[in-house]
């Protein structure tokens, strides 16, 4: 799921993912740890059958994950191995 995530953040997978994976910038007035992090839009849910949906279950995986591993620069190799 997190490769279906990081394919969608760089356009390379259906639209309709796409469109459910949206990044989120914490910049603000205050300077703030969280401010360096960019993060993805999770919705909220009223049914645990919408928490396993993509667009919950995808952005919330991906926020989970470690910064390093979910930054932008990573390849496709480091979420398949080689």
């Amino acid at each position: 799921m997190a490769l279906l995530v990081y394919k969608a953040l760089h356009d390379a997978t259906a639209a309709y993912l796409v469109d459910d994976c949206q990044l989120v910038s914490h910049a603000g007035g205050r300077r703030l740890r969280s401010a360096d992090i960019d993060t993805c839009c999770v919705p909220r849910t009223n049914t645990r059958l919408g928490d396993r949906s993509f667009a919950a279950a995808g952005p919330w995986l991906w926020d989970s994950l470690q910064p390093e591993f979910a930054s932008l620069t990573t390849t496709t190799e480091n979420f398949v191995g080689s």
